[in-house]
């Protein structure tokens, strides 16, 4: 039987509650919306409008008139502005429109003994705080929370592999094996997705035209010697972009592995640490593959909570 939990994280914070939205906080979201409507349509209608008339007044033999100019000066400008200004308008479309149709306000607050930190509300459709302690948000601010599934409670002992207890002496012996719930498994399956190098083929692309670049300045050195500036400068580019993209890929590969075994490891014994690079931890579970924490003290590690 799955006993697993699915609990909603925002970095340190933990989703508490849930409530629908009140009238008040409705009709603003409303108001929102028509706003950002407005503004969607007013920036393909200014410079459209800038445009033809300049356009008419050229046509007439104006437009080399001061009037004329001033009326192209205007259209340029309206043309540099009108397409951001639109984008941003149809983000904040959909943006308040998710928040409408969701209709949820969520509460976080941190666990208890970790520090202080003051609750908050936000939109789940978008994200949005709405209030840091009761007060309403002054600024616009955006929070990403997501779903994290928390460990069940029963876990299932097995020896532990020699390479593993071998990369962890001090665990040797003293480890458990637990299979993955069902929604830690989805979880794994997400984030494993999101690494996908198919996910992000602008990437792939960047790094080959950089490396392009490079090949091109440093083979034209013997033509003109500021060329071996620039050709290493792209240099240091490409593999920077390289060990990048390098270590996304092999945190893909090993994560992938993990989803495919499903199961996680954990210190048994009160006596027995698990060293990590920012020292010793007692209770924790990691990934076989990818050695990555999974849990600390019961609950999802802190990469995992967005």
């Amino acid at each position: 039987m799955d006993d697993g939990r699915l609990a909603r994280w925002a970095g340190a914070y933990r989703a508490v509650g849930c409530r629908p939205l009140d009238p008040e906080e409705r009709a603003a979201i409303e108001a929102l919306l028509r706003r950002s409507e407005r503004s969607r349509r007013l920036a393909v209608q200014i410079p459209t409008t800038v445009v033809a008339g300049a356009l008419g007044l050229t046509a007439l033999g104006y437009g080399m008139q001061w009037w004329g100019l001033v009326m192209w000066v205007l259209a340029f400008f309206s043309i540099v502005i009108g397409p951001p200004v639109w984008l941003d308008g149809v983000k904040a479309v959909k943006l308040h429109s998710a928040e409408l149709e969701d209709g949820r306000v969520e509460a976080f607050a941190t666990e208890p003994g970790a520090p202080p930190q003051p609750p908050f509300e936000a939109l789940r459709g978008s994200g949005r705080v709405l209030s840091w302690n009761g007060v309403p948000a002054r600024k616009r601010q955006f929070v990403h929370a997501v779903s994290v599934a928390s460990p069940p409670k029963t876990r299932r002992s097995a020896s532990m592999p020699m390479r593993i207890a071998a990369i962890h002496p001090s665990a040797a012996g003293a480890l458990a094996e637990r299979t993955l719930s069902d929604d830690e498994h989805r979880e794994l399956a997400s984030i494993v997705h999101g690494l996908s190098p198919l996910r992000n083929p602008l990437a792939l692309v960047g790094w080959v035209y950089v490396g392009a670049l490079a090949a091109n300045g440093l083979s034209r050195t013997a033509e003109d010697p500021s060329h071996l500036v620039v050709g290493a400068i792209f240099s240091a580019l490409w593999i920077f972009i390289s060990t990048l993209l390098s270590r996304r890929f092999s945190l893909y590969r090993r994560l992938s592995r993990d989803l495919v075994q499903g199961v996680t490891y954990a210190s048994t014994s009160s006596g027995v640490t698990l060293r990590t690079g920012r020292g010793e931890l007692v209770d924790a579970e990691f990934l076989p593959h990818s050695r990555a924490l999974w849990t600390v003290e019961g609950e999802p590690a802190t990469w995992r909570r967005g």
